[in-house]
């Protein structure tokens, strides 16, 4: 183990932006406005998200480079691109509270790994504190000493990447693919658990991550992983990829109730956090936000069978709830609706899953304002029964 061996560091990972969300700037606003008009724009969204299905499946397949680098502030970076989407890891190093020593395991760093999508330029961010768990008694941790031990971060982080897309891989590639997403995580971290990172610096011969308190966090990327490959895995089965993004200050309570399908794959938790304003981990002295999201995968139970659900949106400050119906039946033309209802969901759900040719609604509930869209009424999209929905979350 590594308390046990003096040559080694061992760093324990802790929440920091609490999960992956998207990083809020005029980008994202532009891209969900968008997304949000329905049929060919939100199509457009959708096939950016499904183009990140080359990158995790080449990071799952081992085949694409991850290549050092120095970002403007001097630090490593690791770096890996499939041309739809850029990733990026960077630590830095915040160093001890004073009076603070290493038998106190105090925060030193933060480690973040950003996602950028080309298409959409939608950024995702990934960001956890780095505490120093063990420590070589004679050696003190030094800022020096911390980048130098960025390089085995990074590949451990890559490592844990690497296995997460391919389980999720693996498990999309079944007939009828129910993915779990916090147990993903936690066979993954149970996995790579105990891996040593050589260093071969100041004496110190290996790096160890604990990543235990971060397994949900890690979860958090396992929908976007698994959101392409079911498209991908599934072209002969009717499919409906809904993302609820949420941009007010509340904290959301997701109910999915499915009338009609199967539910492949759903998001690691279902609570969605509001907007969240904090320390930027790479930019000391300036603040970032961030935009929380859910993705739920939905196909039919057979090849003839319809996909219907009804979305129960429940705000913290005990508002009103929002309901969101979804209706894609083999047969017909898709319903969408959003409002507010006491019914129960199959009640509602027969009520509201009449055609009604909307691609977009908005209603406002309380103080929040949520937009439905859908891709399209009927049809295919290249040649699949592929239909995909965003829901959008703003203050009233």
């Amino acid at each position: 183990m590594p308390e046990d061996n003096p040559t080694t560091v061992t760093f324990a990972l802790e929440p920091q932006a609490d999960g992956y969300p998207a990083l809020v700037d005029d980008e994202l606003r532009a891209a969900l406005a968008s997304a949000v008009r329905g049929g060919e724009h939100t199509q457009g969204y959708f096939d950016a998200l499904n183009a990140t299905s080359d990158f995790w499946g080449l990071v799952a397949a081992k085949t694409i480079t991850f290549a050092p680098g120095v970002a403007p502030s001097g630090q490593p970076v690791l770096m890996a691109s499939s041309g739809n989407v850029e990733l990026r890891m960077i630590g830095a190093y915040t160093g001890p509270p004073d009076g603070v020593g290493p038998q106190d395991h105090p925060v030193v760093g933060t480690l973040t790994i950003d996602t950028r999508n080309t298409t959409a330029s939608i950024s995702k961010v990934f960001a956890v504190g780095v505490r120093l768990a063990t420590m070589p008694a004679y050696l003190p941790l030094t800022h020096d000493l911390f980048v130098k031990l960025l390089v085995p971060t990074y590949q451990n982080a890559k490592s844990v990447l690497g296995a997460l897309a391919a389980k999720i891989s693996k498990a999309a590639q079944v007939e009828s693919p129910s993915i779990d997403p916090t147990a993903a995580a936690d066979e993954v971290i149970l996995e790579e658990e105990g891996a040593l990172e050589t260093v071969g610096e100041e004496g110190i011969e290996y790096l160890a991550v604990e990543w235990g308190a971060v397994a949900l966090d890690v979860a958090g990327i396992a929908p976007l992983m698994a959101l392409p490959m079911l498209v991908e895995f599934l072209g002969h089965k009717m499919q409906h990829s809904l993302v609820v993004q949420n941009l007010t200050g509340q904290q959301l309570t997701l109910d999915l109730a499915l009338v009609h399908g199967d539910q492949a794959c759903a998001p690691a938790s279902t609570t969605l956090p509001g907007l969240s304003t904090q320390d930027d981990p790479i930019n000391p002295g300036s603040t970032v936000t961030y935009s929380y999201d859910a993705y739920f995968q939905l196909i039919n139970s057979t090849d003839l069978g319809d996909i219907g659900h009804v979305l129960t949106l429940t705000p913290s400050d005990g508002g009103a709830q929002v309901r969101v119906v979804t209706a894609v039946p083999w047969a017909g033309d898709n319903a969408i609706w959003v409002g507010e209802s006491d019914l129960p969901a199959r009640s509602l759900y027969a009520q509201r899953s009449v055609p009604n040719e909307h691609l977009t609604q908005t209603a406002s509930v309380g103080n929040l304002k949520v937009t439905h869209s859908i891709n399209r009424l009927s049809g295919t999209t290249d040649g699949d029964y592929f239909y995909c929905s965003m829901v959008l979350i703003e203050p009233a």
